[in-house]
């Protein structure tokens, strides 16, 4: 039996557009993921 843990954070860098009335926008954006498994052999 083997119990098994992962995590990944990815980064990104700053989004910067104009939207379709002119606006200036920006947007941060991160990811944060966790997975875990049992593995059972017979």
């Amino acid at each position: 039996m083997n119990f098994n843990v992962g995590y990944i954070h990815s980064f990104y860098d700053d989004h910067k557009f104009t939207n379709d009335k002119g606006t200036a926008c920006s947007y941060t954006r991160k990811n944060d993921v966790v997975g875990a498994s049992l593995d059972i052999t017979f």
